[in-house]
């Protein structure tokens, strides 16, 4: 664990200092030791002057509103304190957007400085303590930005700033600009402040929430459905929260366990050369749970904590998906009864405009589900989190509507037949299910949880299989792996299809959220979650890892053996195409629906052949610290990269008789859609030949330990020629059309890392040798050819191999 002990005492601080545009004119500044008071200045309005025809709206400001113009009353107590500003697209015209988009968020804060007030951008990424010398570096290099000035208007009651602000909501703002959102490639030639101005208002003890309506002029753009509008509007939603007076405690990070992180650089701290990150802070994004009863939570009871969370649904969600989104949120909270809470997180529909005519899903208080009547197939789940601590305060979850139909297809694709849905409509039983499990994923992003790829292979195949198994463990660890349905299991399996929350996600819960009574400090946790966290290292269904390099670090893969799984998975794909001609039959429909189920299937064998490959070269990773037995990276054992190729060669490389129904194929493609099959196997091979898996390999053989089996580069190439080629020993039967599409992209990318100028020697020799073996191989095979097509062949790869090993 990298634990970094340190006393923190935030500066707010900017990490740029660019200049903004001025709001107001510029009065002379009588600079910071001017005029502090409340006094009225010469030629300064009285305060029933400045606010005469406005409404006064009381909140963490006094808020007034006339119409066209919006005041802010800033009580002196607040100036400095630090606001979380989020600004968000409430509505958006057609093709530019849509309501919830996010035009980011930052820190404020409000100072006087002399006549004027300041709104200033605050940094927490560089630190240090006010009370030691790196203080004054950190100052130097994090002046806070000016993102606005104003004059005072009047002065209030106990001496508070009344200020016109009018003008950074109704006039172009960059940080708050809905520019970049708008132009989406076209062009925008200015803004327009005659057609902008303000919606609504509304305040409230701890923030301030103003809606606008911005416009630009775009440039005229032909386009083949006629002219692009010249017209460009967005409502713009702004929201000011005030930031925890009492701040949450901190909790840091371990690499062992999933958590996105908020950084910061302390400059304060002594260097340690053990750890290259000496000046790196991490603290973990979480919700604030606090137990209610702290005497019934020592006791080992669940409480409810102070105050839970929450999400609302937004009101354009179709009424017949709520009960299941509800069911996807509140599937959290077996996890959260793990770190000792009941009715943690909860659920609830939008109130109504009657019911509360302020309600906003743009509201930074407020965390929602959102739903977006696209067809895009995506949904996210981010978060706004207090800079200082990490702690989440709001959370906005997107589902575009386009979503599940490609889930649907996903569905009937992976294991549709063996579940005997194989029609044009799935039932609603299975859609909701399927909803179910995407916002439960899209939660755990909300609640800090990033993915968590090297979780789902630490189930055994034939577990997937089991009814019993999967409905206690789910069919990965962790509902953040890439784990989409159980494809593993065959028709006479009982198993879960759809993913649950998993073991893994009730620890993560459990170590990130679960309080340590009596820790004042970060520092105070450390020995109790080091503790916790130790036993990934004896679990590997708990354990996380975000490496790369890690063979087993996979999006959609299922169980421990990527070949067998591959194995089970082909069987469904094979059973779904043999029924997809009547799944799709709906009277009156053509047949692009069919076409497009036929590329879902192809892209499901591709990505299960790449699961496979990635055992060639691989790495299999054990999330270890000092003092655990073993090594964190091990290659994966020969024999299983052996494996891996031979079941590539079989399956991947040669023709899918599977998908050989003319009766099928032809109904979308004159040719059946082979061109998309052997796309998908000239990917493969140059996948398999790629100069960084030929470099892994060869390190692998250098660096390997006596006794361990490795493939090198070299016996590598030699299996994959031996195999490949494996016609060339008998050619009289001549060589198909797929095996001669992977042999000439074989020489191909053989060739091409041969003409790299800068590429790897050792493997470009490794590589030689292989051509070199080939083209007498070839050379013989085509005086023993007898078919024209395997002649020409067999010419085309002797002379592309001719032409770089004569020259080389």
């Amino acid at each position: 664990m990298r634990i970094f002990p340190a006393t923190l005492i935030p500066l707010l601080l900017s990490a740029c200092a660019s200049g903004a545009g001025h709001l107001a004119p510029v009065v002379p500044s009588p600079g910071p030791g001017g005029p502090e008071s409340g006094s009225r200045q010469q030629g300064q309005a009285s305060y029933a002057e400045a606010t005469e025809g406005f409404r006064a709206h009381p909140g963490v400001f006094t808020v007034h509103t006339s119409g066209i113009r919006l005041l802010y009353e800033i009580p002196r107590g607040q100036l400095g304190l630090p606001f979380l500003w989020v600004s968000q697209v409430s509505l958006a015209q057609e093709g530019t957007g849509y309501g919830g988009t996010s035009l980011g968020d930052r820190v404020v804060h409000w100072e006087r400085r002399g006549d004027r007030v300041l709104l200033r951008e605050e940094s927490f990424g560089v630190q240090a303590p006010d009370s030691i010398s790196p203080r004054f570096g950190v100052e130097a290099g994090t002046f806070p930005k000016v993102l606005a000035v104003f004059g005072i208007e009047a002065f209030g009651p106990d001496s508070s700033l009344v200020v016109d602000v009018t003008d950074l909501f109704t006039k172009e703002v960059s940080e708050f600009s809905p520019r970049p959102l708008l132009a989406r490639g076209r062009q925008i030639r200015r803004f327009d402040p005659d057609r902008s101005f303000l919606e609504r208002v509304s305040a409230f003890p701890e923030n301030i929430e103003v809606e606008a309506t911005l416009t630009f002029e775009g440039e005229v753009q032909q386009t083949f459905g006629g002219n692009l509008p010249t017209t460009l509007s967005a409502r713009v939603h702004h929201s000011m929260v005030r930031l925890p007076e009492r701040p949450m405690l901190p909790r840091f990070e371990d690499h062992r366990v999933g958590y996105f992180t908020v950084n910061h650089r302390d400059y304060s701290r002594p260097n340690q050369v053990q750890n290259n990150t000496s000046f790196t802070v991490s603290y973990i994004t979480r919700w604030r749970l606090e137990p209610s009863d702290t005497a019934a939570f020592q006791r080992g009871e669940l409480v409810d904590p102070v105050k839970p969370i929450v999400f609302y649904l937004a009101r354009e969600i179709p009424d017949q998906y709520r009960p299941h989104i509800k069911r996807g949120i509140e599937s959290w909270q077996e996890a959260f009864e793990e770190a000792g809470f009941k009715n943690a997180i909860l659920a609830k529909d939008a109130p109504s405009p009657e019911e509360d005519p302020d309600w906003s899903a743009e509201d930074a208080r407020v965390s929602t589900i959102r739903w977006w009547p696209t067809d895009d197939t995506n949904a996210f789940g981010p978060h706004v989190h207090d800079p200082r601590t990490g702690e989440i305060l709001e959370a906005d979850i997107v589902m575009h509507a386009g979503l599940l139909d490609r889930y649907r297809a996903m569905y009937v694709v992976q294991v549709g037949a063996n579940m005997g849905v194989m029609e044009g409509r799935l039932p609603d039983s299975v859609s909701n299910e399927i909803l179910r499990a995407v916002i439960a994923h899209e939660v755990g992003h909300s609640i800090g949880l990033p993915h968590n790829m090297y979780a789902s292979d630490a189930y055994p195949v034939d577990s997937l299989r089991s009814g019993s198994f999967t409905r206690k463990n789910s069919v990965s660890p962790s509902i953040m792996d890439y784990t989409r349905f159980n494809y593993v299991a065959q028709p006479e399996d009982d198993a879960l299809r759809v993913r649950i929350i998993g073991p893994a996600d009730r620890f993560t819960i459990r170590w990130g959220y679960r309080p340590i009574i009596g820790a004042e400090t970060p520092e105070d946790e450390t020995d109790t979650l080091n503790r916790w966290a130790d036993s990934t290292y004896l679990d590997r269904v708990i354990a996380f890892s975000d490496a790369f390099q890690n063979a087993r670090n996979l999006t959609e893969d299922l169980g421990d053996d990527p070949v067998r799984a591959t194995n089970f998975g082909l069987a469904n794909i094979a059973r779904s195409y043999a029924a997809l001609r009547q799944a799709m039959a709906v009277p009156g429909d053509d047949f692009r629906n069919l076409e497009y189920m036929f590329g879902q299937i192809l892209g499901q064998r591709d990505r299960m052949f790449g699961h496979v490959a990635r055992l060639i070269g691989g790495s299999h990773f054990q999330s270890m610290t000092y003092g655990d037995a073993g090594t964190v990276y091990t290659p994966v054992p020969e024999p299983d990269q052996r494996r891996a190729l031979r079941f590539l060669n079989d399956r991947a490389l040669s023709e899918p008789s599977e998908l050989m129904d003319p009766e099928t194929g032809r109904l979308f493609d004159p040719v059946m859609g082979i061109e998309g099959i052997l796309e998908g196997q000239a990917r493969l091979v140059r996948s398999l030949l790629s100069p960084d898996r030929l470099g892994t390999l060869a390190t692998q053989e250098a660096t390997a330990q006596p006794g361990e089996e490795v493939f090198s580069h070299f016996e590598f190439l030699a299996a994959m020629e031996a195999r490949l080629f494996a016609e060339l020993q008998s050619p009289r039967n001549g060589i198909d059309l797929y095996r001669r599409n992977v042999q000439r992209t074989f020489v191909e990318a053989a060739v091409a890392i041969l003409k790299d100028e800068e590429g790897n020697g050792e493997v470009q020799s490794a590589v030689m040798a292989a051509l070199g073996r080939l083209r007498l191989a070839a050379m013989g095979a085509r005086s023993r050819a007898r078919d024209e097509p395997t002649q020409a062949h067999l010419d085309f790869l002797v002379a592309a191999m001719e032409e770089v090993l004569e020259k080389d």
